[in-house]
Order: structure tokens, then sequence, then C-alpha cells
């Protein structure tokens, strides 16, 4: 993440060069030890999180200051180097600077048009699930943003709590349909595999990877359940 998201591949060293260089500068205090304190518990104390996006999204606060300090780096290795190999240090800043523009730009371009595809067809899934459900649906599903976002159905996430909870969030949120995938948490494992069914739910669509459940009655407060 630090070298390829961060650093863009080529910038890391200039942005280390740069702030090695400006390291007793005050102003830097509270960036390098949030840089080097996040980039430490991301990848020691909360690894799992961090590898899936925690650190990607909270390295994003850093990114203004590294690139200023690539391009302070840029002219400190430069300043080092031309007179050494009797280059003219403008034309160096000039050539060396408008090379690393390019390449960020086209870097850019290259990590955009490898994504641009799966942005398009991301809705797919929902729609299909949409197809499936009743007008007046208001679901509990694992990522109710991005079905409100593609289809307009609106709902709640599934809980981090065993099928007993949903009599409750059913009244207090209007949810009448439920939606588990592979990515249901723990606890919703029994339901998602059909196992202990509770009698306040009607399995209306069984598919490889989704389950989709209607909620009996909104008021229920039993938790019995059927094998």
């Amino acid at each position: 993440t630090f070298i390829g998201v961060e650093g863009m591949l080529i910038l890391s060293p200039l942005m280390l060069l740069g702030l090695w260089r400006r390291r007793r500068d005050p102003l830097l205090s509270g960036f390098w030890l949030y840089a080097l304190g996040l980039h430490a518990v991301m990848t020691v104390v909360f690894a799992f999180p961090g590898y899936r996006g925690g650190l990607f999204h909270s390295a994003s606060a850093l990114v203004p200051f590294w690139m200023a300090l690539a391009v302070l780096g840029l002219d400190d290795a430069l300043a080092w180097i031309a007179p050494r190999r009797r280059w003219r240090l403008s034309e160096a800043r000039f050539f060396f600077g408008a090379v690393l523009i390019v390449f960020a730009v086209l870097f850019s371009l290259v990590i955009f048009n490898g994504q641009v595809s799966g942005w398009n067809n991301a809705g797919g899934v929902f729609y299909e699930i949409a197809a499936k459900l009743p007008p007046d649906s208001v679901v509990m599903i694992n990522d109710p943003s991005a079905m409100y976002y593609f289809t307009g159905i609106i709902g709640v996430v599934v809980p981090n709590a065993p099928p007993e909870v949903i009599p409750e969030l059913a009244q207090r949120y209007g949810v009448n349909t439920i939606i588990l995938d592979p990515n249901r948490t723990a606890p919703m494992d029994g339901l998602y595999q059909g196992r202990n069914v509770p009698s306040f739910l009607t399995e209306t669509y069984a598919g490889s990877n989704l389950r989709i459940f209607r909620v009996k009655d909104l008021h229920a407060n039993t938790t019995n359940a059927t094998p």
C-alpha cells in the first residue's frame, strides 16, 4: 500500500528522501508520527482490517503530504546528482519533473482503465436480487447502500447478531425481507444454511449463493424455530 498506492511505485524513495531531509521540521512532526503509527498498527495490530482496506483509506490523509515531499525529494536528489553528472540543474528539474507528472497521469489512467468495467457492471447482482423481490420490499442485506444506489430499494445492514433480533429490527425499521449471501455475519450462518429457520420467516428463494426470507409478522415476538 505504501509503495504502490501512496507512492505510485516510483515516488516512494523521493517521498522518504524529502521527509528525511526535513525530519526536524515541526510542521511535519504530526504527519510522520501519524504515518509511522498508522502503518505499524495496520500491519501488526489490525492486520486483517488493514489488508481489507483500512490502511488504504486511512492513508489517503497522507497523500497530499507525500506528493509535496516527493517534489522536494526530487529537488534534493537533483541538487546532489546534477553537479556530479554535469547537468544543468534548472533543465534537470524541468525534465524529471515533467517525466514524473506524465508517469503519474499514465499510472492513474492504467488503474482507471482496469477498474471502469467493474464499476459499470457492479450493479448486476443487485438487479438480479431486485427482480426476485415484491415492490414493497424493505430489505436487510449486507450492503444496503449499494442496494439502494442501484435499485432504489431501501434497507438496513445484516446485524452481527442471531436471527432472533429480526422481529425487533423489523418493527423498528419496517424490514420485511431478509437477504443473505456468503458475506453474511457469523450468527446468521444457520439461517443462511437453511437450518433452524424461525417461525416468523418464510423462505421465498434459495440459490447456491443467495437466500431470501420474508418476514411473516412484523409484530412477532417469538423465536420458535422449525427444523
